[in-house]
């Protein structure tokens, strides 16, 4: 009986953590019991289901490096037991994770191979979230020409599949085309995006297009308009929060403040999207401010401080794209485009058999 009553208990705790995962605490407890008892039971499914539930949960704290090892190990008992629906998420969860901590070619390696199960089972909306993941790699990468490649196939996928929530494809192809500098091509993305939601999109996906608008407009140096979609969104990422999002609206806002000549709300600002990137670990945003302060610094005659930060750019920017991570990328870009010639060969050759 009480062999039974142990077999019983992953699911038990697996279905309350699926009913309390939005707290954080309870949802850590129910999920490391559920595991617990996997454990006891022999319940290599739940084991695998569990894992996975930390993870989740450290992922959505920000807590990276530790969803990392979660992932590894749900992700390695899915691969023994050959549960894919398992394998696949865990897989996303740890390319994610890879994403948040800027080690964009361990998050790069893990979206292909995520790409592969799902092209191998041919659904095609599992296909689209792939390529879009990829395409958001690329673009952190800087790489925008190939972000905007799969930023392209996701939404003809989407549009095949007459899918109705498309518009943040279109934010991401906009963010892609302004890091090209096409400003009129992003705009147009991005307007419409905010056409789409027609106020029933997330807000994430509103404050990415509006904070891109914004972005667009500055550059095109309609800075009034800027302005005012910068303060719509930071107005939306107050209420909810959203401190991955206000990082880069203080620093487009800070933009428009020195384009002005007023240092010292630029700097104010550029000084709150710091802290956010610290705090957030976002190397990125990091890199991008210190880069700012060199220009605000020098602007201002303050040669040293415009030096330091200058220095402390080229240290981050150097961690982020060294010579190793340049080689890894290039390499799982070459397996993965390797082992889709290798299977459209196999498949050839069935057809000729």
């Amino acid at each position: 009986a009480e062999s039974a009553e142990i077999k019983d208990k992953p699911d038990l705790y697996m279905d309350l953590f699926v009913k309390t995962r939005s707290n954080f605490d309870s949802g850590m407890y129910y999920a490391n019991e559920s595991r617990r008892f996997a454990l006891q039971a022999g319940d290599s499914l739940n084991y695998t289901r569990a894992e996975y539930a930390i993870a989740y949960l450290y992922k959505n704290q920000g807590y990276s490096e530790e969803a990392i090892d979660h992932y590894l190990n749900a992700l390695k008992t899915a691969r023994n037991n050959d549960y894919i629906d398992r394998e696949k998420a865990s897989l996303n969860g740890l390319a994610l994770s890879y994403y948040g901590l800027s080690q964009f070619d361990k998050s790069l390696k893990y979206h292909f191979e995520s790409l592969a199960l799902r092209e191998k089972e041919g659904d095609k909306n599992d296909i689209a979230i792939a390529v879009n993941n990829i395409g958001l790699v690329y673009y952190q990468l800087t790489d925008f020409n190939k972000a905007i490649l799969y930023f392209k196939r996701a939404l003809d996928i989407e549009k095949e599949l007459g899918e109705q929530d498309i518009e943040g494809t279109y934010i991401n192809l906009g963010l892609a085309y302004l890091g090209l500098e096409r400003y009129d091509i992003a705009l147009d993305n991005f307007s419409k995006g905010i056409e789409l939601c027609d106020g029933g999109c997330s807000n994430s996906i509103f404050l990415e297009a509006y904070n891109g608008a914004g972005a667009c407009l500055f550059a095109l140096n309609q800075k009034d308009d800027a302005r005012e979609k910068l303060l719509v969104a930071l107005r939306v990422a107050y209420d909810e929060n959203s401190e991955a999002n206000l990082i880069s609206i203080y620093n487009n806002l800070a933009r428009i403040d020195f384009s002005e000549g007023d240092f010292n709300t630029a700097l104010d600002r550029l000084d709150s999207s710091q802290v956010l990137a610290v705090k957030l670990n976002s190397r990125n945003w990091a890199k991008k401010n210190f880069k700012m302060y060199a220009e605000l610094y020098s602007k201002a005659g303050e040669f040293e401080k415009a030096f330091e930060n200058q220095v402390k750019y080229d240290s981050v920017n150097g961690e982020i794209i060294n010579d190793v991570v340049a080689k890894n990328l290039l390499q799982i870009q070459v397996d993965f485009e390797e082992r889709q010639n290798l299977e459209i060969i196999a498949l050839k050759d069935k057809e000729i058999g």
